[in-house]
């Protein structure tokens, strides 16, 4: 994608990154001969503005896990040195000589998924791009797949867990049509299900392609495989569709798998509280996290003019 095509708040910084393709070159991605690989793996997973944002927040405010930060999603090519950094600069920097000052993920807020401060979650897609070599859509066939350096991929995750010593989470929905896959080559991991109801979903993703590109005719997020079959329909179309399918995708990915790694969370339920979720996550993954008690505005609520959410009622009709 031409980053242009963005809006100036959603570009790319030049700058940025031809430094990051600088330290790539610089950096070799080193791990320790002995990782640690007690921990669980726990994969996010969901169609775009369903609420991963919220529960990866969540999870990063508990304290219970370590997780790609903003700060070190900067070395995405060398993951374990940018948790030893993180590790260096901030968690060890007890007279503040450097960021120690620094140490509240701030409030549950996000941009497009996107979160301020240098130790709240970052989504990490750089790091996916290494290993999964995706086109137009996000599904590979199964020759792509082979060629995935699948162990270096599950090194780098592991590298940052031998870091903090404690279990990971991480955003997945790039890879939400290769659950199967994650599961039989990812030693340990689980997978956290978003889900949110079609309609608000659609809505959200219609108002993304607004905040992002001022256009809502373009894309926004990943794309299903279904892609040529909504390609050339309207934005309305498009955006319920990309809910339904990407949502059956996870669906046909989970079934198998067997359920004892799945923990399936409703965005509505989510924000009225956490304790079933939390319990369900601590029973499957074998934690000890505390519910932190908190409640979240839902977002379901129109927001759109009304003539244009009755053309999305009625584009989504016949997905609900």
């Amino acid at each position: 994608m031409n980053t242009n095509e963005r809006t100036e708040a959603h570009r790319r910084i030049e700058e940025v990154e031809c430094i990051l393709h600088t330290l790539a070159d610089a950096i070799p991605d080193v791990t320790p001969e002995v990782l640690n690989v007690r921990h669980p793996i726990v994969f996010i997973m969901g169609c775009a503005r369903s609420g991963t944002t919220l529960v990866s927040q969540f999870l990063a405010k508990t304290g219970a896990f370590c997780y790609p930060t903003n700060f070190i999603s900067r070395f995405y090519f060398a993951p374990y040195i940018g948790a030893l950094l993180q590790r260096l600069m901030f968690d060890l920097d007890a007279k503040g000589e450097l960021f120690g000052y620094v140490k509240d993920m701030g409030e549950f807020e996000s941009v497009l998924g996107k979160t301020r401060g240098p130790l709240s979650p970052n989504e990490f897609w750089y790091f996916w791009r290494r290993f999964f070599k995706f086109g137009e859509i996000q599904l590979l066939d199964d020759s792509e797949l082979a060629r995935v350096d699948v162990e270096a991929f599950v090194r780098g995750l592991r590298g940052i867990q031998t870091v903090f010593d404690k279990p990971i989470f991480l955003k997945g929905m790039i890879a939400n049509w290769h659950i199967p896959y994650l599961a039989q080559h990812v030693p340990n991991s689980y997978f956290i299900i978003v889900e949110r109801d079609l309609l608000f979903n659609a809505q959200s993703l219609y108002l993304a392609r607004r905040e992002y590109f001022d256009n809502v005719e373009k894309w926004y997020s990943f794309k299903p495989a279904e892609y040529p079959l909504l390609k050339n329909k309207t934005p309305f179309e498009q955006v319920a569709g990309q809910v339904k399918y990407t949502n059956d995708a996870i669906d046909k990915g989970v079934r198998m798998v067997s359920e004892d790694r799945v923990i399936r969370v409703r965005y509505e339920q989510f924000c009225e509280g956490q304790s079933e979720f939390v319990e369900e996550l601590n029973k499957k993954c074998s934690l000890n996290l505390v519910d932190l008690g908190v409640s979240f505005p839902n977002a379901n609520v129109r927001k759109l003019n009304t003539d244009d959410w009755e053309r999305l009622q009625n584009a989504a009709k016949r997905y609900l």
